[in-house]
């Protein structure tokens, strides 16, 4: 397809907005979502941009820091994201996998601990995304390894066995949790 000059220019134009929304949006989560006292992360911010105390950090929140960053880092190598992506990654790993039955916990304290030690199907998804990213980022061989154990580990404990599906909610030791909701507002 040949784009006339202007239309061209145009996109060009376009591309600059975009991407400088992008890098502000980052810059706006390395700048804030850092906890400097623990070396983790907070589980929120206010309006004002100071961190809300006590409040849980989620699976869900880390691995999408730890997935954006790894693709920022790839996508734009010379701007430093590796860095926020490598201290995500360490956090998912030390703080929220389990270490006895494997998986994931859906939250941990600011100071990182397991608070909340249900697996949910859908968080331990986001683990898959994170993780994958992290790997085209790193290209490390055991990240990829661990992305395909920690699939087959999924399989083998979320898939219904009896129907078409995968179940939801799980245990520590993988045994199906009966509340199956992962907000109180569901």
């Amino acid at each position: 397809m040949n784009l006339s000059a202007a239309l061209q220019e145009e996109l060009v134009q376009h591309r600059e907005v975009f991407e400088n929304e992008l890098f502000s949006i980052l810059s706006y989560w390395a700048k804030y979502a850092p906890n400097k006292e623990t070396g983790g992360f907070h589980g929120a911010v206010d309006l004002k941009n100071t961190a809300v105390p006590d409040v849980p950090v989620t699976c869900v929140l880390i691995t999408r820091i730890l997935y954006t960053f790894s693709t920022a880092a790839k996508a734009y190598p010379e701007r430093g994201y590796e860095e926020m992506a490598h201290k995500a990654y360490h956090f998912l790993e030390k703080n929220f996998r389990d270490d006895e039955y494997d998986g994931y916990f859906m939250e941990v304290t600011p100071a990182g601990e397991p608070s909340n030690t249900i697996k949910h199907t859908y968080s331990q998804g986001f683990v898959l995304y994170a993780l994958a990213a992290y790997y085209m980022m790193t290209g490390d061989e055991l990240i990829l390894n661990r992305i395909i154990e920690f699939f087959k580990l999924l399989l083998a404990k979320t898939k219904d066995q009896g129907g078409p599906g995968y179940w939801e909610a799980f245990n520590k030791d993988w045994t199906i949790h009966s509340d199956n909701r992962m907000a109180d507002d569901n």
